[in-house]
């Protein structure tokens, strides 16, 4: 078979709410974290500065309680039991925290990217590595894998443009406008990047 990697963003394309609101909102918090969530979404404010103002407006609540509320944040079913069907061809490349985002990523049973923070008694104190969804992708196609990226945001621009066939997706929200011009395909429901996720496994399967 065809060395095929599926590679997914998790907010917004795996879960039916972006993390940081959510997090916000159980705090109470949230009107500051939404306006710069959707910001970043439409690429209005540089990743990187709204993903450092975010987290110092979060980091002093204890990881073990954020694992929690994402633990429990909805996803789309369908679209992780592709991924636990097809483990080894699957990874999740997520800018968000690891120590936040853990228990959620293990339910879908593949790799996971994510960035990692600076830790001090059970509270994020800043962010050690942003992680770069671009070099990600460019890590696995230098390992020769043909490239599926599937992502949202104006984050994911990048890696939408460098994978071999980009996904954007306009299932939670929608997707960014550059997002949506950088990648092949735009699927607008859970049961279209279903059909693009098999057509591409079957793609795989035929060239084996």
């Amino acid at each position: 078979m065809m060395k095929i990697k599926f590679i997914f963003d998790l907010d917004g394309t795996l879960t039916k709410e972006e993390s940081l609101p959510r997090i916000a909102k159980y705090f109470h918090i949230e009107q500051d974290i939404e306006a710069l969530t959707e910001a970043t979404i439409q690429g209005n404010v540089p990743f990187e500065e709204s993903f450092q103002q975010r987290v110092h407006l979060l980091c002093h609540l204890p990881v073990e309680e954020v694992q929690e509320i994402l633990a429990a944040m909805p996803v789309y079913d369908s679209i992780r039991a592709f991924i636990r069907q097809h483990q080894a061809m699957c990874a999740i490349a997520t800018s968000n925290l690891y120590c936040w985002i853990e228990k959620l990523a293990a339910g879908f049973g593949c790799k996971v990217h994510a960035s990692e923070a600076k830790l001090e008694q059970g509270q994020v104190t800043g962010v050690k590595t942003i992680l770069s969804k671009l070099e990600v992708v460019q890590q696995y196609q230098q390992e020769g894998c043909y490239v599926i990226f599937i992502g949202d945001g104006n984050n994911d621009v990048e890696a939408l443009e460098q994978a071999d066939i980009g996904i954007a997706v306009s299932i939670t929200h929608p997707a960014a406008p550059k997002a949506v011009k950088a990648a092949a395909h735009h699927a607008t429901t859970e049961a279209e990047l279903n059909t693009l996720l098999k057509k591409y496994l079957a793609k795989a399967a035929m060239l084996s």
